[in-house]
């Protein structure tokens, strides 16, 4: 009885992966599974026994339609204030794809000190392209716009360290927090 009690325990724990070392699970000295012992077909994917005796095949994992460092629910308004202390608003969400690290993103956008006087816009000129997660912008614009889908319009308040810091830039002065209206027009 203790030898039949032994094998269903080992069924239970090969069912779990965790295997089992007694000779009662072996089928005794011949290494051939006792009659009724043998470990039952489980899925690959759900690891559930299969009525068929084969494993079944993977399930596919469906695309997300999101990406995934992005918000779970993207909503106009609402400010978002991230780990690394970038704040963003979005003004309008794009119905086009999100940016991936790499590629060419074109931007227009307007510039302010939080005093509110412009320092840069790209309006009335070209919009602005520069290749996303290259460290070609200040990175509170990396960070700010990889969120965003093509069309979608948003504000960002960038704290020093992720725009100029204490150096600051031509007329941007030290460690100034910077406001920038920005718009997603492509992807390249």
């Amino acid at each position: 009885m203790l030898g039949f009690r032994l094998s269903i325990a080992c069924i239970v724990v090969l069912g779990t992966g965790l295997g089992c070392n007694s000779e009662a699970s072996k089928g005794g000295e011949s290494g051939v599974p006792a009659p009724g012992t043998e470990t039952p077909r489980t899925s690959s994917t759900t690891n559930a026994p299969t009525t068929s005796g084969q494993p079944a095949p993977p399930v596919a994992e469906k695309p997300s339609l999101r990406k995934p460092d992005t918000p779970e629910k993207e909503t106009v308004g609402k400010e978002v204030v991230t780990a690394s202390g970038l704040h963003y608003t979005d003004v309008k969400i794009g119905i086009g794809p999100y940016p991936r690290k790499g590629q060419t993103v074109v931007v227009n956008y307007r510039g302010t000190l939080t005093d509110g006087s412009e320092f840069d816009s790209s309006y009335g000129k070209e919009p602005y392209p520069f290749v996303l997660g290259a460290h070609e912008v200040i990175d509170g614009w990396d960070e700010g716009i990889a969120t965003m889908r093509v069309g979608g319009k948003r504000k960002l308040i960038i704290p020093p360290k992720l725009a100029y810091g204490p150096g600051g830039r031509g007329e941007i002065p030290p460690d100034a927090t910077l406001k920038f209206d920005v718009e997603l027009v492509a992807i390249r």
